[in-house]
C-alpha cells in the first residue's frame, strides 16, 4: 500500500499515513507509527487546514510518550492545543490533554498530571464520550493511587467501570477490580 502513496493528492497521502499510523500503533509497533505520524504531519502542514495538523501534533505526542520520549511528546501536544481550541475541536482536544497527563505521570509529575487528566475528562464529557471518559479515569485513578489518595483511586476506578458496564465493555471488570484491591489501603492526601 505504501508504494502506492505517490498517486494519491497531498490530503489523501497524509491520511492514509495517518491511518498506517494508528494500525502500527495498535500493532504495537511504535517506532513505525512515530515514523508515519511524523510523515502525516509534514504533510497536513503544508495544507491550509490547521484541525489535522492539530490531531497529528497528539498522535505525534502519543507514540512519542509511548516511546518514553515524554518531554518531546508534552511538545508536541502543547503545539496542538491551542490550534484544537481555535477550531472547536473539543473531542481532539480531550485526547490532547489526556496525552499530556500521560506523559506528565511518566515523568513523576503527579500533581501537574492529575490536573491535566480532569480537564480531559471534563472535555470528554462535553463530547459525551464514555469510553474515552473511562479511559482517563483509568489514567487519572493510578496517578492518584501513586499520590497515596486511594479514595479518589478507587472512586476513578468505579466511575470507569460503571461507564464501561453502560457501554457493555467487559473493561468494566478490570476497573472494579482494580477499585477492589485497593479498598482496604489507607487513604493519604
Amino acid at each position: 500500500m505504501e508504494r502506492r502513496l505517490d498517486h494519491l493528492t497531498p490530503h489523501e497521502r497524509a491520511d492514509a499515513l495517518r491511518s498506517l499510523g494508528w494500525v502500527r500503533g495498535r500493532q504495537q509497533r511504535l517506532p513505525e507509527a512515530l515514523d508515519h505520524a511524523r510523515a502525516a504531519l509534514a504533510i497536513y502542514r503544508t495544507l491550509d487546514d490547521p484541525n489535522p495538523v492539530a490531531r497529528e501534533l497528539n498522535a505525534v505526542g502519543w507514540y512519542s510518550t509511548l516511546l518514553g520520549r515524554h518531554r518531546e511528546a508534552i511538545a508536541s501536544c502543547r503545539e496542538a492545543l491551542p490550534l484544537l481550541q481555535r477550531t472547536g475541536n473539543t473531542f481532539s482536544e480531550a485526547a490532547t490533554w489526556d496525552s499530556i497527563g500521560y506523559a506528565l505521570h511518566r515523568l513523576g509529575e503527579l500533581p501537574e498530571a492529575v490536573r491535566h487528566f480532569e480537564v480531559s475528562l471534563r472535555l470528554y464529557g462535553e463530547v459525551l464520550n464514555h469510553y474515552n471518559q473511562a479511559e482517563v479515569l483509568d489514567h487519572l485513578a493510578q496517578a492518584h493511587q501513586e499520590l497515596g489518595d486511594t479514595a479518589a483511586a478507587r472512586a476513578a476506578w468505579l466511575r470507569a467501570a460503571e461507564l464501561l458496564t453502560a457501554l457493555g465493555n467487559q473493561r468494566a471488570e478490570t476497573m472494579r477490580a482494580r477499585a477492589d484491591r485497593i479498598a482496604g489501603q489507607p487513604t493519604g492526601a
